[in-house]
């Protein structure tokens, strides 16, 4: 299911999508396990950032490495990371996924 708002890289409203997006993840149970909880290993002491309030701090990398760590086992976490991606699918306008789909 979409969010309520359709959202444009020409005209961002971070604020709105975060909001939109912490409700989402709340009424789908993607809390449980925090999808959002991205393992940092910095040197010798490994943090967890999360992806919706600590956005600035992860790398693009970072995100993909984590991802690659359960994308293709029959888990909840993989199963909310599919939802995730449909929902965030049908939240953009044509001319964002165009160019999202280029990069």
């Amino acid at each position: 299911e979409e969010l309520k708002t359709v959202f444009s890289i020409d005209k961002p409203n971070i604020t709105v999508f975060l909001n939109e997006l912490k409700t989402r993840a709340t009424e789908a149970k993607w809390n449980d396990p925090n999808m959002f909880d991205i393992p940092i290993t910095d040197g010798a002491n490994p943090v967890t950032k999360n992806l919706l309030t600590e956005f600035g701090q992860i790398t693009l990398e970072q995100c993909i490495q984590h991802t690659r760590s359960y994308i293709h086992q029959e888990t909840r976490k993989s199963q909310n990371n599919y939802q995730l991606y449909v929902c965030l699918a049908k939240t953009l306008d044509a001319d964002s996924k165009a160019v999202l789909e280029q990069e």
